[in-house]
């Protein structure tokens, strides 16, 4: 039995005038010691020319430098994800003693961490 569950973030800046943009850092990627099966991943940034390059920490999480080198009204970062999830029969008791018949698969904490 799996559930395929979708996650979709945007967030977007709008200036009345052109700003410029220091180098930002992007935590939206999927670690790949995750336990969950990733089905489709899409991060999308828009306003303007830039330069990602993506990097791991020695924790093995993804980090994307973002470069933004011209000036912009608007700017935004988009990112999608779609997971599947298996529940897993397992016969467990609780501190009450109750059976439990499926236990949550562990969940990737690296997707929505965001530095921006």
């Amino acid at each position: 039995m799996s559930i395929h569950v979708a996650l979709y973030h945007k967030t977007q800046y709008t200036y009345d005038r052109p700003v410029g943009h220091g180098p930002h850092v992007v935590r939206l990627r999927p670690a790949p010691h995750c336990r969950t099966k990733i089905l489709s991943y899409s991060l999308r940034i828009s306003g303007g020319k830039h330069f990602l390059n993506w990097q791991q920490d020695p924790f093995s999480n993804w980090n994307g430098r973002l470069v933004l080198p011209d000036k912009m009204k608007e700017f935004s970062v988009a990112v999608e994800v779609r997971r599947r999830l298996r529940a897993e029969a397992r016969a467990e008791q609780d501190s009450r003693g109750q059976h439990s018949d499926f236990r949550a698969p562990h969940a990737c904490h690296s997707i929505a961490n965001a530095q921006l």
